[in-house]
């Protein structure tokens, strides 16, 4: 076959990472991504090649892998095997996996073919394929509705074409009145297919108001369907529905709002389950703008019982700010906090909010809150909200006995507080909150305040952290290899303390220093990538010729091209004993952006290197 459609999917880039690590710590999470599939048409011609010989079981594994990337040729070369497959069980198969494909570049007359096909599974995932391609012509599937009674067409068959109907408004228009019939059905399941059908048609006519009537005093089934009405109008019906016996029905008309019938959805925030309050709560979100009766109702939700409730809330309310509302949200979480009778739930929610909005003014709310609280979650919202809106240095006297608080999660917000506000005289709390007998999340993130508070005496903390592998977790020694990078030394001391230092971080990247059951191994990436910047920006910030060569040496260990780098990896596998330097394409996209921050030069990024989709299959030589 000559192949025409595209043979790769989209590039992706490496993000720059000097403005991450600038920051914060660069996590795993950052260094992490999935590379663009590149096919060739040589893979495509030894795919093809084999399978002929090859038996049903590995012809079905290759077109799963086929399926497993959006690449376009991929979907064209599954069509292919499409007209050429002998078994009928493989056929569906690639119907099947055809779904999971770009509906819009299927041919309809491809899968047509066997709409009318034995067995019945077959003419299943044609119908189920053919219902979603964007030009498939109704025609091809009215017969498989069949009659509102005497039916001999396979129920199977019936039900996905009767699904196919309600999920697409484009087939249900064409199919018209001719959906009435289907009302007297002699089966519920094809009354209630035929009901979501109606309510599908962008027209409503006069029949489905009558038909929805009935249905309310009907069967569940039927009631679940009028209260997934993806355009409901009326309000006598949807306050039925609001308050049906079934939670089913209840909850069903949450999940199906896209964010009309406010009104409707207030109502349903009384609800006595708390699983409906919370469909109740996201439909909300699902609004393009709140209206004034609204809002507050929907921060009422914030003192909810339900904690799901309560954390959809506040989802819903920053979504709304961060749209068009900010300044009604705003004023309506400072208008609760002014009365005596908040419940801590309210305060934890409000102090997260103001936080993510970067509402500076509220710091004075949020530090009376401490004064009063006793919850711990609260107490480490606030402190967390202090640390993004209060001015440097502020509130130290407030924060600072929250260091020795008994809970870790009050110590650890204690700790990001103390950091990001530069508290002056924080620093021996700082030094007791990195040796944390309990919690190496507080040690975590007292490392990392010590780079938002860069101070020369936190060298030997951060050194201590670094080489005690053994008692150190990975994600102490990112933060402490990132704040080590932060700290510029003003004495020659201390410009000694950070050669020394700087030694450590050599040794970090380029040597297996976690102790393991068998023998070391390298540190993690987070760790190995905060080191790489952190010497990289040492090495041009402190007066050390030592420490810029040592910079020099990382970035050439680590700056590799990357047919180098692909030679490199073939040559591991003579070599299966040694431990090489872990490099990656990751590593060198970090290095070579720093060494272009190090040389003053518009830093660039590069493509992500692509990947391929393995088949178990091997080439056959002639």
């Amino acid at each position: 076959m000559t192949i025409t459609a595209l043979l790769t999917t989209a590039a992706i880039f490496f993000p720059l990472w000097m403005p991450i690590w600038q920051e914060r710590p660069l996590q795993n999470k950052d260094l992490e991504y999935e590379s663009p599939t590149c096919m060739t048409v040589e893979t495509y011609e030894m795919v093809l090649g084999c399978l002929p010989t090859a038996d049903a079981r590995l012809r079905e594994q290759i077109y799963t892998q086929l399926a497993s990337k959006p690449v376009p040729a991929n979907q064209e070369v599954l069509l292919h095997c499409l007209r050429r497959e002998p078994e009928t069980r493989q056929q569906g198969a690639i119907l099947r996996l055809l779904r999971r494909t770009d509906p819009a570049t299927i041919p309809p007359a491809d899968i047509a073919a066997f709409l009318q096909k034995e067995p019945t599974q077959l003419a299943e995932a044609a119908i189920q394929l053919y219902a979603t391609l964007p030009t498939a012509d109704l025609e091809q599937l009215r017969p498989f509705l069949g009659k509102p009674t005497g039916n001999t067409m396979p129920l199977i068959l019936r039900r996905r074409a009767w699904e196919a109907m309600a999920a697409s408004p484009r087939l249900a228009d064409a199919l018209g009145p001719d959906v009435f019939p289907f009302r007297d059905a002699d089966d519920i399941l094809f009354q209630t297919l035929a009901l979501q059908t109606a309510l599908t048609q962008t027209s409503r006519r006069a029949q489905t108001d009558s038909w929805i009537d009935a249905a309310l005093d009907g069967d569940i089934q039927l009631r679940l369907a009028v209260a997934r009405d993806p355009q409901p109008t009326r309000t006598d019906v949807m306050r039925r529905i609001l308050q049906d016996d079934s939670p089913a029905v209840r909850i069903a008309f949450c999940l199906a709002n896209r964010g009309t019938a406010q009104e409707m959805l207030v109502l349903a925030l009384d609800d006595r389950d708390d699983a409906i309050r919370t469909e109740a709560v996201r439909a909300l979100a699902r609004c393009s703008s709140l209206e004034s009766k609204t809002l507050p109702r929907l921060a009422d939700c914030l003192s909810d019982p339900s904690e799901p409730v309560r954390e959809e809330a506040e989802t819903a309310l920053l979504q709304h700010a961060r749209q068009q509302q900010r300044d009604e949200v705003l004023a309506e979480l400072t208008a609760r906090l002014s009365s005596p009778k908040t419940v801590t739930t309210l305060r934890y929610h409000a102090c997260r909010l103001f936080a993510a909005l970067r509402h500076t003014a509220a710091a004075p709310t949020i530090a009376a809150i401490l004064e009063s609280e006793r919850a711990p979650a609260t107490i480490g919202a606030a402190l967390d909200a202090l640390a993004v809106l209060a001015q440097r240095d502020s509130y130290g006297e407030l924060i600072l006995p929250y260091a020795d608080h008994r809970s870790a999660l009050v110590r650890q917000a204690a700790a990001n507080a103390l950091g990001r506000l530069r508290i002056t005289g924080s620093e021996k709390a700082l030094k007791t909150l990195s040796l944390d007998q309990h919690s190496p999340a507080v040690r975590t993130t007292a490392f990392a305040a010590m780079g938002y508070f860069p101070q020369p005496a936190f060298a030997a903390d951060l050194l201590a952290c670094l080489k005690n592998t053994t008692k150190t977790t990975e994600e102490e020694r990112t933060s402490a290899a990132w704040a080590a990078g932060k700290i510029k030394p003003s004495t020659p001391a201390e410009t000694a303390a950070m050669v020394t230092l700087a030694k450590r971080l050599v040794e970090q990247v380029t040597l297996p220093v976690v102790p393991s059951e068998m023998e070391p191994v390298f540190d993690g990436p987070a760790v190995i990538a905060n080191a790489i910047y952190s010497i990289t920006v040492m090495g041009s910030s402190i007066e050390s010729a030592e420490i810029r060569e040592m910079a020099d040496i990382v970035l050439n260990i680590y700056d590799v091209p990357a047919e180098q780098l692909e030679s490199l990896a073939m040559s591991r596998v003579d070599q299966p004993a040694a431990q090489e330097i872990p490099r990656s394409p990751t590593t060198c996209s970090l290095a070579n952006q720093a060494r272009q921050w190090q040389k003053n030069e518009t830093i660039t990024t590069q493509a992500v290197p692509t990947g391929s989709i393995y088949f178990p299959v091997r080439t056959v030589r002639k």
